[in-house]
């Protein structure tokens, strides 16, 4: 029915994340893979685009879109330091974090082998730039590393039960939660903690992440592949 045109399916820009990955490993099969999804769609496309208040349909040869989505993640920076080469007053900002010390209280976290893995730097330089470069390290390791994604997970679905089998934080949370449900469960206790901001104008964008990424830490269905997770919530949206 696709071949004959009696129905109209589109592609988008999960599925591009999804070969993209594919390409990397190996690039002599995207041409076919591409060419398939073409004959099939015709290049009809649903994206939303960054900064967008909602999804687009529109025809957009698939070819251009990937290699602009290759184009731009070659040049992704590999790690913090380089994030700002360009930007001379971000870089000055900076030089100025690097004198701001860290907490006292935040050495107490490396108690926990996963906290060292975390932020390794913040433990030698102990400053503010140190622990930005770390959080922005660490992600981009998430999405590449699965071993380690598999590692966090586990670190904090088995902290989530601790504090869930602890009847001083349970008091403590239902004290300051007054909505959670009686039987709370991990995603309840994420919710708590969670800072109430959405990651796209897209309400319903927001909401399908949201839960996509709190059943991938809950254990249900998951993979262990950060990126995979991502993906399936964008071919969901």
């Amino acid at each position: 029915m696709l071949k004959d045109k009696l129905i109209l399916t589109a592609y988008s820009n999960a599925h591009l994340n999804d070969l993209y990955r594919g390409y990397k490993k190996n690039p002599n099969y995207i041409e076919g893979h591409l060419t398939n999804i073409q004959n099939f769609t015709n290049n009809l496309c649903i994206c939303q685009y960054w900064g967008a208040k909602e999804a687009k349909w529109h025809y957009r040869d698939i070819f251009e879109f990937f290699e602009e989505k290759n184009n731009e993640l070659e040049f992704e920076p590999d790690s913090y330091e380089n994030l700002f080469e360009e930007q001379p007053l971000m870089q000055q900002a900076q030089e100025m974090y690097k004198l701001v010390p860290l907490p006292p209280e935040f050495k107490k976290g490396y108690v926990e082998p996963m906290f060292g893995i975390m932020f390794p730097l913040s433990k030698i330089h102990n400053n503010q730039y140190a622990l930005q470069c770390d959080i922005y390290n660490f992600q981009s390791r998430l999405k590449s590393d699965y071993r380690l994604y598999k590692s966090f997970r586990t670190y904090l679905v088995t902290s989530l039960h601790k504090v869930k089998n602890s009847k001083e934080i349970r008091k403590s949370i239902n004290s300051n939660f007054k909505d959670l449900p009686k039987h709370l469960e991990l995603t309840d206790i994420f919710d708590a903690f969670t800072p109430d901001k959405n990651t796209s104008n897209n309400t319903m964008y927001s909401k399908i992440l949201d839960v996509f990424f709190k059943y991938d830490l809950a254990g249900y269905k998951s993979d262990g592949h950060f990126n995979n997770m991502f993906d399936d919530s964008l071919h969901t949206f």
